[in-house]
């Protein structure tokens, strides 16, 4: 039976003054200004693992709950598509049809791809369809049934979004693994926020815009800066400034097709 009344989340974590704002029949909001994180998950208690993911994307901290949590910031950071993104953006509050007593649910993430929003929830795949338990297997069973618990709230969740006209997404862990190589990944962030002098970036946007459709190696890319100490971090730095892009699933190497993606305003 689902448990209303409380938060579905742990309910240690405290939420800052609500304002509600009432956006369909069963279904009020409450949001900060500015998409700033509704929970306190970094000053209250830490029941999970917590953290704050600095963004240069954003230019600031992105709150996350769990090291999946922190794997899907990271794939934010560098996917060519996210211009922006927010841990805990807002909570629902929502009174399911026929009941009197309502939960509380807040989306891990708000995704901004140009002009289309997406909430998403991050949830490892075994805990929200575990095997079947063996018979006897009591901490099992619970298991088995805590999922079929989270999966409902997750179709109340997925339905009031939905009446709301809102776009709330579900990922797993696989899904999240399916997204990107997470070695290319962490390589791009290791370089993120490398300055780059004004004459290195026009020799670099220069070199992409006389190649055809705008694609050159990365070997030329590096060979057209000068007086780098690392030029291929002075490059991989611009993917999260959205200048340039490459192959999120590939081995980064001198072959690697560096796309020049927009010209810097």
């Amino acid at each position: 039976m689902v448990q209303f009344g409380k938060s579905w989340e742990a309910e240690s974590l405290a939420l800052a003054e609500p304002h509600w704002e009432r956006l369909v029949p069963g279904v009020e909001r409450f949001r900060l200004p500015g998409n700033e994180p509704v929970r306190r998950i970094i000053t209250g208690r830490k029941p999970n693992r917590v953290g704050g993911f600095y963004s240069w994307k954003n230019a600031g901290h992105v709150v996350h709950e769990s090291v999946g949590e922190e794997r899907v910031a990271r794939l934010l950071e560098v996917h060519q598509s996210v211009t922006e993104y927010f841990g805990q953006p807002e909570t629902l509050r929502v009174t399911p049809d026929g009941e009197v007593e309502y939960f509380e649910y807040t989306p891990d993430f708000l995704v901004l791809m140009g002009h289309a929003e997406i909430r998403v929830e991050y949830k490892r795949l075994c805990d929200i369809r575990p095997e079947k338990p063996a018979p006897g297997d009591e901490r099992g069973l619970r298991r088995y049934r805590k999922a079929a618990l989270m999966r409902h709230r997750l179709r109340l969740v997925r339905d009031a979004y939905t009446r709301c006209g809102l776009i709330w997404d579900l990922w797993t862990d696989v899904d999240v693994a399916g997204m990107a190589d997470p070695d290319v990944v962490d390589e791009i962030l290791a370089n993120s926020g490398r300055p780059i002098t004004a004459e290195n970036l026009e020799r670099l946007l220069s070199t992409l815009r006389n190649r055809p459709e705008q694609t050159a190696t990365m070997a030329e890319c590096e060979a057209a800066l000068e007086n780098t100490d690392f030029a291929r971090g002075d490059i991989l730095s611009r993917i999260t400034e959205r200048l340039i892009a490459i192959d999120l699933f590939e081995p980064i190497g001198p072959d690697t097709p560096v796309k020049l993606t927009r010209v810097r305003p």
